[in-house]
Parts: C-alpha cells; structure tokens; sequence
C-alpha cells in the first residue's frame, strides 16, 4: 500500500515493491516491467510518476530499458566492451574501454578514425 502523505516519495515507494518483486524471483531477469500504461493504472499514479520510477530502477541497475520494446528485469552488462541494449553496437558503457574509447586500452585513436571520411 502506498504511503501517499508519508516523507517517502511515491515513486521511491514503487521502485521499492518492484526491487522487492525482483529479489524474491517474482520478476525474473528478461522478464518486462509493467508498461508505463498499466503502472499508472496498477497505481494510480501520473506518468511521470512512473518514468521517476523507471529511471529508479534503472540507477538501482535492476532494470534496463530498450527503445520501442519496454523495459526489462536485468541491469545492461557493465563488463569492458560490452555494447549497451539497443545501441547501434558501436556505443560502449562509459569507462569500459581505455583512453581511446575502443575498449581495448591501447590508447590508438588512429584505430577509431581509420576509414572515415
């Protein structure tokens, strides 16, 4: 039950059940996250409510999101030169590769312009 008057935001209230829906195994990795629609209703609770609630998730690495699909149970990998969901595939996580960005370390800019022109 949410705690509307309580010094707890709703949204952190929600992000909260849901954590907890996750760490018990009801919401399994892969699994969807209630849409934004059918949250507001489950809820009820405005839409942006419910996109502070995604973007809770998402910093508490227990959701991702993917354009156009809905937001799934599983933080995106966050290993070296690992490519984030629903990236064109040549976008990687920040801080996983090395001074270059190619996530090999090498520090070679050259091998990041190679071909482009």
């Amino acid at each position: 039950m949410l705690e509307r008057d309580g010094p707890v935001p709703i949204y952190v209230q929600i992000a909260e059940m849901i954590q907890g829906q996750i760490l018990r195994g009801e919401l399994r990795a892969g699994e969807a996250v209630l849409s934004e629609l059918a949250m507001e209703a489950e809820f009820g609770v405005a839409r942006s409510t419910v996109r502070n609630v995604m973007r809770e998730l998402r910093r508490r690495q227990l959701v991702h999101t993917v354009g156009g699909k809905g937001t799934f149970v599983g933080a995106v990998a966050s290993t070296a030169g690992t490519v984030v969901a629903g990236s064109s595939g040549s976008e990687h996580l920040p801080g996983s590769g090395g001074a270059d960005g190619d996530g090999n370390g090498d520090g070679d800019r050259a091998s990041d312009t190679a071909g482009a022109g």
